[in-house]
């Protein structure tokens, strides 16, 4: 299973982001060089942990008060950190970053 994910800024594209989960593995392809920007900040070479606990940032704490109601109330089957992050995209309050899914493989751009 791979997927392809774009770290965005509004609209400006930071990080590209592939992940293979067959292989344990992700790959990265910063846009910027300010390091705040970026989807690892300084880290080049992120693991799948890396990736792993940036969907945990991006998403609804499990342990949030009333965190089932509020996952049905929006409809969320899925509410592992990455099915949050898909359904909102990787927003979060507070910020203006955001994570576009390209699940369809690496060789395709991100639309």
């Amino acid at each position: 299973d791979a997927m392809k994910i774009d770290w965005m800024h509004h609209n400006r594209l930071c990080t590209e982001i592939d992940v293979d989960y067959r292989n344990n593995t992700v790959h990265i392809v910063n846009h910027t060089d300010c390091p705040y920007d970026r989807a690892f900040g300084v880290n080049e070479t992120p693991s799948i942990d890396d990736f792993e606990d940036l969907l945990v940032d991006r998403s609804i704490p499990q342990t949030r008060h009333h965190f089932s109601t509020e996952m049905k109330l929006y409809g969320i089957q899925d509410t592992s950190p990455l099915g949050i992050a898909k359904h909102f995209n990787g927003r979060v309050a507070g910020d203006n970053f955001w994570m576009k899914f390209c699940e369809e493989g690496f060789d395709e751009p991100c639309d």
